[in-house]
């Protein structure tokens, strides 16, 4: 699915998703990655939502991000979501970064607005 036009506002743009691939600024991810605005893409955490740790949420308080989207929906015709244990993710929304958890095109749609709105969201995609 296209998320949107081509005109940059600089930044990290999620531009298109489709199962297994994320396509961020013409480029083409099918790994677990973390996205925000400006920071550099980079791979993220274990192979599946299912592996995560509380350590590897707690690398993400450097970036100071307000929110943290979740994307672990594997299928996106079933939206099969992952839920990580809350306790899991306690070290953020303890210091008020909300994390929410969604499939991944809802991950994807929603870092599009909120980065429009210049918002500091961080997602999380699990994909593949």
């Amino acid at each position: 699915m296209q998320l949107s036009l081509e005109i940059s506002q600089g930044g990290n743009q999620i531009q298109a998703y489709r199962q297994g691939c994320v396509t961020i600024n013409g480029q083409e991810y099918s790994q677990p990655l973390m996205i925000m605005p400006n920071h550099l893409v980079s791979p993220w955490g274990p192979t599946t939502a299912a592996l995560l740790t509380e350590n590897d949420f707690l690398s993400l308080l450097s970036f100071e991000p307000e929110l943290v989207l979740l994307g672990t929906g594997q299928d996106l015709k079933t939206r099969s979501i992952q839920w990580p244990n809350p306790a899991l993710y306690a070290c953020l929304t303890s210091q008020q970064i909300g994390v929410e958890v969604m499939d991944i095109g809802a991950a994807c749609r929603t870092y599009t607005l909120l980065k429009s709105e210049e918002r500091q969201v961080m997602a999380l995609l699990f994909i593949g």
